[in-house]
């Protein structure tokens, strides 16, 4: 996200002169607000508080992963019927729970001309003052502000969605990903919220548009509804890079600027593999209820030995463990990968694996057919522990 994790000079400035103004009805057409649509429930958007004018630098601290997963949406979204001519869609964001890139699923045509009129008036932390959708300045925040509304369209590049009215010239097409800009591995607590008029756009569900953009959601193999959220983000973030590595590029990675991966990189590992149109993994019930089981008969020994230097030593044991009784109990050859690792989002875990020599090639090998994904979250605090198997069936 181009921050430093050290932002000691963050330079505090009031950019509120339209914070306290209803976002302004500037459109082509009279807008009806008694057509009003609500796709998903309205957001409890968060009440003002008193604006603190000392500044404070940030104490290193966990990373936002570690907190509990919110249960609240972090943006919802309303249709406006202009006329019944164009729909105008409102956005609105909860930066409480905003902590990460978000897809939003308006669709939008490449070589047109977009409009967005924003409104914002949030905070990276309760620290700071309330801004508008500049953010606040600051010594140590490259490219753009901490707490600046960044957007990008499809692969395109990111841009800054200014106070009021803006009109984009959009060259690529695809969805629209947006996220509040905060620095990199600091624990902070948004507050506050945005909303944007968005004009020009389609609406269409998350199938229509991981079709269009180029994985079909019916190929896309999910884990064991027994699995947890990050069990199955994993799986389906692995299938997705299995399927088409340079659109997971273009959609999850090329936005992190401590990015390694290149987009040369993945064509030439997708090149040397066996298959270029290679079908996604399927999930595997049975598999998964046998990791479950192995994990909890063997939680207290995996626990301690993950403590010990002799960890590496420890995960060969394990794997070759787990893989002899996977393939007595199943009659199937297995890869069996283990890794300790800090609480990390699914994108970066999938990197962990394809920087893994010994380990990537076979994401690509259409031989192996199921998957199976176990963490263990509570095992030491602040890490995660992953069992993940390949099966050929």
């Amino acid at each position: 996200m181009g921050c430093s994790n050290n932002p000691e000079n963050i330079e505090n400035t009031n950019n509120n002169q339209n914070n306290d103004k209803e976002i302004t009805e500037n459109t082509p057409n009279q807008t009806d607000r008694s057509e009003i649509k609500k796709l998903t429930n309205p957001l409890q958007l968060s009440k003002s508080t008193n604006l603190q004018t000392s500044i404070r630098t940030f104490k290193k601290s966990k990373t936002s992963y570690t907190r509990k997963k919110p249960k609240i949406s972090p943006f919802t979204i309303s249709t406006i019927k202009s006329n019944g001519i164009n729909d105008i869609y409102l956005v609105k964001v909860n930066a409480s729970v905003f902590l990460k890139e978000e897809l939003i699923p308006i669709w939008f045509d490449k070589d047109t001309y977009v409009k967005f009129i924003t409104k914002a008036n949030w905070r990276i932390d309760r620290k700071y003052n309330f801004t508008d959708s500049r953010g606040m300045p600051s010594n140590n925040a490259m490219e753009f502000n901490y707490g600046a509304a960044i957007a990008r369209i499809g692969s395109g590049p990111k841009f800054l969605l200014i106070p009021n009215d803006l009109t984009y010239y959009n060259k690529f097409e695809g969805p629209l990903y947006l996220r509040m800009n905060l620095p990199k591995n600091m624990d902070v607590y948004p507050e506050g919220t945005m909303e944007i008029k968005i004009f020009d756009g389609t609406l269409m569900s998350i199938e229509e548009i991981n079709s269009k953009i180029g994985w079909k959601e019916k190929d896309m193999s999910y884990a064991s509804k027994k699995s947890t959220d990050l069990e199955n983000k994993l799986t389906k973030d692995i299938n997705s890079l299995r399927m088409n590595p340079i659109l997971f590029y273009e959609t999850y990675q090329k936005s992190l600027s401590s990015n390694i991966w290149t987009e040369d990189f993945l064509k030439n590992i997708k090149n040397i593999n066996d298959n270029n149109q290679i079908s996604s993994f399927a999930s595997n019930n049975d598999l998964y209820i046998y990791l479950k089981e192995f994990t909890r008969s063997n939680y207290d020994a995996i626990k301690n030995n993950l403590n010990k230097r002799g960890i590496d030593k420890y995960m060969e044991k394990l794997k070759n463990l787990i893989s002899i009784s996977i393939k007595e109990k199943f009659g199937c050859e297995n890869l069996v990968d283990c890794r300790k690792t800090k609480k990390i989002k699914s994108e970066e875990i999938c990197m962990l694996y394809i920087l893994d020599t010994e380990f990537r090639q076979n994401i690509f090998y259409s031989e192996y057919y199921s998957i199976a994904i176990n963490i263990m979250d509570d095992i030491i605090p602040g890490d995660i522990f992953i069992i993940l198997v390949l099966m050929k069936d």
